[in-house]
């Protein structure tokens, strides 16, 4: 499972959580409440109390949880609040000591010294070309970078109660609102992430150059910036989306949009913008055949199809003010 699906959690609305498993336990947390988290490691049980009562019954952890160490998180929207890390004054359960007092505590995951000692690594390739499937298995193989993927689809997993609510409303598909509401908040984590030393990969289309000069300029001042190419043939992409599971398919792209991708479609120069270019299947001579080939067909169609651009929202750059933006869906 991944990261953000092995936790024990109680959620301001009085739901306890842990993985799947999920139990509404009619306590909500307003403000000035006073809540302890007490973990019991020899039943392997969680508990949580609100000012100073017992909060449903104790939750069991889970195998996947058993296997791992446990962190704290605590997680707010738009309210201060206080973390108590000793004893004095505060509640604690009766037979449990304050978490630094223990002596199997470990330390967390250290972060790379200096942005020197970083590398980011920008995915590109069209939507369904396999992207996420290599991030996946090169996040599996290298687990000491402790790489953090940046994408609205990333982002959009974690916004699962508003997407759900969207689809309902829309039939089953989410809309292109949800997504550039992801889009939105994409950047301040782009802006965020250039200024903290990290290993990052940037799961997203990336196929114009535009597109792939603004994110890579995020990550200046030592980063190791690399790309990753992941270019098929058209009826090998084509079949990979097929394969795509119903639930996990992305909305669909407006057609002028999927030409302008083909149309515009380049790979980062070396060194100037990455140290690298990885080609995650074919060699760079059939990469470069595979670009000429889309380049043409996309550029084609849009001579044939499109007028010239007079929406108001659109920008040199690349993409929309107001509405969908090509840079920046994951």
């Amino acid at each position: 499972k991944q990261w953000y699906q092995r936790r024990v959690a109680i959620t301001a609305g009085g739901v306890a959580e842990a993985d799947y498993f999920s139990e509404e336990v009619g306590r909500t947390l307003d403000a000035n409440d006073k809540i302890v988290v007490a973990i019991n490691f020899d039943d392997k049980e969680v508990s949580f109390y609100k000012n100073e009562k017992l909060v449903g019954d104790a939750i069991a952890l889970t195998d996947s949880l058993k296997e791992g160490t446990l962190y704290p998180v605590f997680g707010t929207r738009n309210m201060p609040f206080t973390l108590v890390t000793t004893g004095d004054g505060a509640f604690t359960p009766e037979g449990y000591t304050y978490i630094q007092d223990s002596e199997a505590k470990l330390r967390g995951p250290a972060p790379p010294s200096s942005r020197d000692d970083c590398e980011v690594i920008m995915m590109i390739g069209f939507p369904g070309a396999g992207k996420s499937t290599w991030v996946k298995k090169h996040v599996e193989e290298n687990r000491d970078m402790k790489y953090n993927i940046l994408g609205t689809a990333y982002i959009l997993k974690r916004m699962k109660d508003a997407v759900e609510a969207r689809k309902k409303a829309k039939g089953g598909r989410m809309g292109f609102g949800m997504v550039n509401h992801a889009e939105n908040m994409l950047r301040i984590i782009f802006d965020l992430a250039g200024r903290r030393a990290r290993n990052y990969i940037i799961d997203q289309h990336n196929c114009q150059a535009a597109a792939q000069r603004r994110k890579l300029n995020y990550f200046n001042g030592g980063y190791k910036r690399k790309a990753v190419v992941v270019i098929t043939t058209e009826e090998e992409l084509k079949k990979r989306q097929e394969g795509i599971p119903e639930e996990e398919k992305p909305e669909e792209l407006p057609k002028d949009l999927q030409n302008e991708m083909k149309a515009y479609l380049t790979v980062p120069v070396t060194p100037d913008q990455v140290v690298e270019v990885i080609y995650a299947e074919e060699n760079a001579e059939s990469v470069a055949n595979l670009i000429k080939t889309y380049n043409a067909e996309g550029q084609d169609w849009l001579k044939k199809n499109r007028k010239r651009r007079s929406n108001p929202g659109f920008n040199n750059r690349g993409g929309f003010r107001g509405g969908f933006n090509n840079n920046f869906r994951g």
